[in-house]
């Protein structure tokens, strides 16, 4: 559960984030008291700075794997795609099924049922699309 806590912090940070709050995501995670151990602290802040870090490249994904502009989409699910994405292609830290659910159970939490089905669809494809790349020719 702690490591839930640290995505959902990621999220809630790049939420922020993108209506324009800068302050230093070690603060922002004392600020609201979670996630509590430090290696869940360090896996948030990874997540945090490896979005921010990416973020082009991560809606360019995102947008690409969209029926519908990306600018249509709740800014919340934007959020949890743009931390759920750093997950699966840089942090490599679970198995990318665990991934996309603990995603989409937190989509379930914060958002709609359509939301969680986009969001778990984006991320499968996601997963598909690292799947192949490994994959020889």
């Amino acid at each position: 559960m702690s490591r839930r806590l640290a995505r959902t912090s990621a999220i809630q940070y790049t939420y922020a984030w993108s209506y324009g709050y800068r302050d230093d995501p070690y603060a922002f995670m004392d600020y609201f008291g979670k996630p509590v151990k430090e290696n869940d602290k360090l896996l948030c802040y990874k997540l945090i700075a490896n979005t921010i870090g990416n973020i082009s490249t991560i809606d360019k994904i995102i947008a690409d794997k969209l029926i519908k502009d990306f600018e249509d989409m709740p800014q919340i699910d934007i959020s949890i795609l743009r931390v759920g994405i750093t997950e699966l292609v840089l942090i490599h830290r679970e198995l990318p099924a665990v991934v996309i659910n603990e995603y989409v159970e937190i989509a379930d939490e914060y958002s709609t049922t359509l939301a969680k089905r986009v969001i778990n669809a984006i991320l499968d494809g996601v997963k598909n699309d690292l799947e192949s790349l490994k994959k020889p020719p």
